[in-house]
Formats: structure tokens, C-alpha cells, sequence
């Protein structure tokens, strides 16, 4: 048996919808937002207390990135989700990081650290780590000069830059529905006019259009 526990808008979540779409992989989706049992199975499943949660066999895995990886050694018949060819897997690995890189910033500053607004340090400490984010995916989008980023084939690096892309995208549709949203439209993180570009030529992909409709 094969179980995501996920939040479904989650981009985090998402990008590992299209991972297991990718290789082909069924699973039973668990929405963790909607009802309260999955999430405290998901916590005890699981110590990293993060969302999405992987049962694939018996075996338990937290963190996407980590799901991309597992996926790729536990089905390596499958279509790989990282390249093989040295370049391909450098350039894959150096865009799933400045994704994350982004991504992670983006969401501690918005939800864990923004109740820490009002102190004194907290102009300091948005400056640095937003300036961080904001370089990563500024550089993601300086990457994204041709359909697919990492060799010929749409991989891990593609399936992050462009769950990111559509993810930050949706702020503004969102912000009234979610608080959390609210508070990163706040922050001024700028989402590339390039990688909106790019991210647009795949929103027909079959994968694609099965998880964001």
C-alpha cells in the first residue's frame, strides 16, 4: 500500500504529487488540512512533524526532496525523476536546491518567524533571509532558458521550478482564504516575470492538469 499525507495546496505537496504522477506511482491521499486523524497519524508516522508524509511498502518518509530521491532507488525502472548524465544531474540538483533554498525561506518568514515582526532584529533578519530566497529563485529563473532544465527530459528540476512558479502565483487569489498567504504577500518576495514564461508552456501536461485541473 502506497499513502501521501499531504496538504493538498501545499506546494511541497504538489511537487511530490507530480513526482509520484511522474514515475507512474499510485497513492492514496490523505488531506491533512480537511481532517485532524490524518494529520496526528502523519506526526506519529513521521518525527520531522512535516507535510507531505510518504508510506510506500511500510517504509515512511518525510520531506519531498527526500521522497524525489527515494522514489528514483525504489523504482529505478521507471522514468527517473534525476537525471543520470553528470551535467544534467549538477544542474538538477543545483535548481532543487535554490528551490528549496526559496521555498523554505519564503515559508519560515511568512508563518514559524512572523510572529516575530514587531521586535527590533526582525528588519534585519527579513532583509538576510528574504534576500536569500529572493536570490535563489531569481537564479532558478536565469536557469530556465529551455523547456526542460536539466538535459532533454522533464525531471525533478522542472516538476520544483515549476510547482514554486504556480504556487507563488496564486498569492494574490489566495491571500483572502488564507492567512498564511496573507502574510507572505507581505514580505515583497518577487516572483520572475521569466519563470511565469517558462512555467506556462508545461500547464498542459497531463500530470500537470490531473493536480492543479
Amino acid at each position: 500500500m502506497r499513502a501521501l499525507y499531504q496538504f493538498p495546496m501545499s506546494v511541497f505537496s504538489r511537487r511530490t504529487r507530480l513526482a509520484l504522477a511522474h514515475k507512474g506511482l499510485d497513492a492514496e491521499l490523505y488531506d491533512c488540512r480537511a481532517d485532524e486523524k490524518p494529520l496526528a497519524e502523519a506526526r506519529k508516522l513521521s518525527p520531522q512533524g512535516t507535510m507531505p508524509v510518504l508510506v510506500d511498502e511500510g517504509r515512511v518518509l518525510g520531506d519531498s526532496t527526500a521522497i524525489a530521491h527515494y522514489l528514483d532507488a525504489a523504482y529505478p525502472e521507471r522514468p527517473a525523476l534525476f537525471p543520470k548524465k553528470a551535467n544534467d544531474a549538477h544542474r538538477a540538483l543545483t535548481i532543487v536546491g535554490l528551490v528549496d533554498n526559496a521555498m523554505n525561506g519564503l515559508v519560515d518568514l511568512g508563518t514559524r518567524y512572523y510572529v516575530l515582526r514587531g521586535d527590533a532584529a526582525w528588519d534585519g533578519v527579513l532583509r538576510e533571509r528574504l534576500g536569500r530566497a529572493q536570490g535563489s529563485i531569481d537564479t532558478v529563473a536565469k536557469l530556465a532558458t529551455s523547456p526542460t532544465l536539466a538535459g532533454d527530459a522533464w525531471s525533478v528540476a522542472d516538476i520544483w521550478a515549476f510547482s514554486a512558479a504556480l504556487w507563488i502565483a496564486a498569492f494574490p487569489s489566495r491571500a483572502s482564504s488564507s492567512p498564511a498567504v496573507a502574510q507572505m504577500l507581505t514580505l515583497g518576495f518577487r516572483l520572475p516575470e521569466s519563470l511565469v514564461a517558462w512555467a506556462k508552456q508545461h500547464e498542459s501536461r497531463p500530470e500537470v492538469r490531473a493536480i492543479y485541473g
